[in-house]
């Protein structure tokens, strides 16, 4: 079993996994899991350690991460979490501040 805590305090508790898949009833609102998620601590309960899955990072705590793939079975709700490099984030923030600037000097790039 698997906790998820992210940085503003809120918690999605007791979610089984299966490979890199986290398990949790239908109807849990993963509304705050789109797009780049900051800071999210992950806990195994079963080893009171804490670590995703996949990979183990330092007190269970992942910089940057997103939804990678979502489905329901079984009357229950999968969803699969991958972390995105720090270096990604940088690219994408650069890319980000070159769109506005060119839109605001209105130019096509």
């Amino acid at each position: 079993m698997y906790n998820l805590t992210l940085q503003d305090g809120t918690s999605f508790n007791n979610l089984d996994a299966n490979g890199s898949y986290f398990i949790a009833p239908v109807g849990l609102d993963i509304s705050k899991l789109s797009g780049i998620i900051r800071n999210i601590t992950i806990a195994d309960l079963d080893t009171s350690e804490e670590h995703s899955p996949e990979s183990i990072h330092e007190n269970g705590l992942h910089k940057f991460m997103k939804v990678t793939h979502t489905m329901t079975r079984n009357n229950q709700f999968w969803f699969a979490l991958m972390d995105i490099p720090e270096d990604k984030i940088i690219l994408m923030e650069l890319q980000s501040d070159v769109d506005y600037i060119a839109m605001m000097s209105d130019v096509a790039l």
